[in-house]
C-alpha cells in the first residue's frame, strides 16, 4: 500500500507523526481522538445520543448499560477499535474513564 492510500484510510484516527529513529509513520493517540471512537461505540451498543458519553459517565447514567450492555458495548469497541481485551481488561471497564485508559494504552501497544 502506498503512503498515501495508507494516510487516507488513518486520517481522522490520530495525528499521523514520524518517531525519531522509527521507519514508518504511527498513529499517537490522544483523548481529542479516542473518546469520538468510544462515543461511537456506546452509539452502537445502546443506540444513544454520542454527545450524553462523556469522560465521567457511568453505569448508573446509562440503564441499559447492565451485564448483557457491557458484552455489547465491549463488542462494539473492540470492532471499532481493531483490537481484542482479554477478561480482566473488560472487567475493569467500570467507566468510561477506565474504558478510555484500557483502550488507549491498549492502542499504544497495537501502534509502538
Amino acid at each position: 500500500m502506498l503512503w498515501c492510500e495508507w494516510h487516507n484510510e488513518l486520517r481522522g484516527q490520530g495525528d499521523l507523526v514520524r518517531r525519531p529513529g522509527r521507519r514508518r509513520w504511527m498513529i499517537e493517540l490522544n483523548m481529542d481522538n479516542l473518546m469520538p471512537r468510544i462515543q461511537a461505540a456506546f452509539k452502537a451498543a445502546f443506540s444513544i445520543d454520542p454527545a450524553s458519553v462523556g469522560i465521567e459517565t457511568t453505569p448508573k447514567d446509562i440503564p441499559a448499560w447492565d451485564s448483557m450492555g457491557h458484552v455489547a458495548l465491549v463488542s462494539s469497541l473492540e470492532g471499532l477499535l481493531g483490537v481484542s481485551f482479554d477478561i480482566d481488561e473488560v472487567m475493569e471497564m467500570e467507566d468510561v474513564r477506565q474504558i478510555a485508559r484500557i483502550a488507549g494504552a491498549k492502542l499504544a501497544a497495537k501502534t509502538g
